[in-house]
Formats: structure tokens, C-alpha cells, sequence
């Protein structure tokens, strides 16, 4: 069974279009990096929680709320489904993500460091298509991936290696990350709406 599962046309153009609106209307609120090359709002009880540097629960996201949490539901269920998995999963952390040309995402495992290790399926919905770059690689299975607009990529979180190089134009994404333990559940505020 190959370890990463591919749903294309998972969500629509509108939808895609409308967070892209949010994140460009509030990106320069958002965390970067220090290249001013990535910027990103995080959202997690995950490691970046730990240590002070996101909010523990989801608010703020204006009118995209419940597209969210319909997005994570549905990753979540898909999650399952993908991996035969019966055990209960929740979500742990959310990223709204723009990438600026120039930008690269280094080769990691989303558990490498230890720091987040309650991680067990890591997915990425993909919110535009890039010509140019943005080619998801996971070097240790000899895989390349060409994202497109719309398209949901899955897989398990240890020990998969993966990297972004050369993002030649923007790049907009949703990453999050799943875990088992329900003591780590995070939740949106709006609505009161468990995930």
C-alpha cells in the first residue's frame, strides 16, 4: 500500500478562493520566516503551542469558519478511510499558509526532532496550482508530486521524509497535522464546533 494518498478535486475553486481571500486579506499579521518568504497562522497544541508561538484554539477566521471546519471534518474522515484506520483521530494542528516566490520548504519528517511525536497523519490542501516549482518530493520513496488546485495529499507523519524546493510563485496551502490523543484536540471556537 503506497504510505501517501492523493484525493484530487478534494475541495472546489470557490472554496479555494475564498481562503485565499482570508489569507491574503490577513497575511501580514501572520507569522514568516526570516526570509520574509513564508508567512503563515498557526493554530495547534502541538510543539509551536508549547512554545508560545500559536493560539490553542481556532478563532478569528471571519467568514471561512465553517468552510474550516467542513475542510477538516472531511480531511479527518477521508484520513480514516484512506488508511483503514478505526481508531477515533483529531486534529492537532491548522496552518493557513502563503508561500512568496523565492521560497522552499527543507527536507523534514514532521516528527524527526521529537517535539511532536503525538503527530500520526500529516495532510496538505492544496489551494492554487504552480507552473512554476512547488513539487512535493518525498526522497525516501522515490516520489514527486505536482500538486494542483484542489487536491488533498495524505500520509503518515513519522519517518516520511519530504520537502518543498524551488516554490517559483505563490503558493497557498492548508497543512494539518492529526493525532490520536484526544487530550491534544483542537478545536474551533466559533460555533462551538468540536473537530
Amino acid at each position: 500500500m503506497l504510505p501517501i494518498k492523493i484525493i484530487k478535486n478534494f475541495i472546489s475553486k470557490d472554496e479555494a478562493e475564498l481562503i485565499i481571500e482570508y489569507i491574503e486579506k490577513n497575511y501580514t499579521s501572520f507569522t514568516k520566516d526570516h526570509h520574509g518568504l513564508w508567512f503563515k497562522k498557526v493554530f495547534g497544541l502541538d510543539a509551536i503551542y508549547r512554545a508560545g508561538s500559536c493560539e490553542g484554539i481556532i478563532e478569528g477566521l471571519e467568514d471561512i469558519t465553517e468552510l474550516s471546519i467542513k475542510i477538516v471534518d472531511d480531511v479527518r474522515g477521508l484520513v480514516s478511510k484512506s488508511f483503514n484506520d478505526t481508531d477515533d483521530i483529531f486534529l492537532n494542528s491548522l496552518w493557513f499558509v502563503k508561500h512568496l516566490p523565492g521560497g522552499s520548504v527543507g527536507e523534514h519528517s514532521d516528527t524527526a526532532d521529537g517535539a511532536d511525536g503525538q503527530f500520526v497523519y500529516s495532510a496538505i490542501v492544496y489551494l492554487n496550482t504552480i507552473e512554476d516549482g512547488g513539487v512535493l518530493d518525498f526522497p525516501n520513496i522515490d516520489l514527486s508530486i505536482r500538486p494542483e488546485l484542489g487536491d488533498l495529499i495524505i500520509f503518515h507523519s513519522k519517518d516520511m521524509l519530504h520537502r518543498v524546493s524551488n516554490i517559483g510563485e505563490y503558493r497557498y496551502t492548508l497543512p494539518m497535522w492529526f493525532t490520536k490523543n484526544k487530550e491534544l484536540e483542537l478545536k474551533f471556537k466559533e460555533l462551538d464546533k468540536k473537530i
